[in-house]
């Protein structure tokens, strides 16, 4: 009976491996023939572009789940505070305690996410007339972080006192309040064991996701559709007199 089940163990693991095999050429397909969707595309160029930042800096800005103790987002220069400002318009994380904004009210950066896939909303931007300036992440009262006080996040138009996130992380599950922004320096990265350099770049560890998720594609010419219409809407030319019948 021990032989049986574990010969039958071994057969359910072959077959669960060719599974995952055959989605994972499944998903290189479509990624190959389609890309990523462009709201997920923006969002992954916006970590490559912080991941640059922290390799050109030896900067390593992380929002970091409390939970898992995973890193769920680099940040970098054009990341967006609760405030509104990005990043770079906060204080030197490493010189200052307080990485608090040069432009307004706001004691300290606070990630907040700027696109609904963040936070498992994907749906959303597939509406029609869906318009992602409009767009906030919502407190459990309904109102978005610019409705609410930069410095204390009271919230401006009702009585709500505080900030409380009404969404979970796509990464962890967790609430916004259950992340730290960790702020490290390359050498005390390394000492903790986490990825620096190239290694953190986005898909680093899967070459080939990584290059049809960042690889340029061609841009269709708007005018050769036109072009190809206009030839396809001509109305046939009329029958010359030598070629019409008596």
């Amino acid at each position: 009976l021990k032989k049986k089940n574990m010969s039958l163990n071994k057969k359910t693991s072959e077959i669960r491996q060719q599974l995952s095999d055959a989605k994972t050429a499944l998903f290189l397909n479509s990624l190959v023939q389609y890309g990523p969707a462009p709201g997920a595309r923006q969002l992954l160029e916006k970590e490559k572009e912080a991941a640059e930042w922290s390799i050109q800096s030896s900067i390593y800005a992380t929002w970091r789940s409390t939970k898992t103790n995973e890193d769920c987002t680099r940040i970098g220069p054009n990341s967006l505070c609760f405030c509104g400002c990005p990043f770079s318009s906060h204080k030197h994380p490493i010189k200052y305690p307080l990485v608090s904004c040069k432009k307004c009210p706001c004691r300290s950066f606070c990630y907040f996410p700027q696109r609904p896939e963040e936070i498992g909303e994907y749906w959303l931007p597939r509406r029609p007339n869906f318009d992602i300036r409009q767009w906030e992440a919502k407190c459990k009262c309904h109102h978005g972080a610019l409705s609410h006080d930069p410095k204390f996040h009271r919230c401006k138009k009702c009585g709500c006192s505080s900030f409380v996130s009404d969404f979970l992380c796509v990464v962890c599950d967790g609430h916004l309040e259950d992340h730290d922004h960790v702020y490290e320096l390359e050498k005390e990265r390394s000492l903790d064991g986490r990825a620096t350099g190239k290694a953190y770049l986005p898909f680093q560890e899967l070459p080939d996701v990584q290059h049809h998720v960042f690889r340029k594609r061609p841009k269709s010419n708007p005018m050769v559709k036109k072009k190809k219409k206009s030839l396809s809407k001509k109305k046939p030319l009329p029958l010359s007199s030598s070629s019409s019948v008596n």
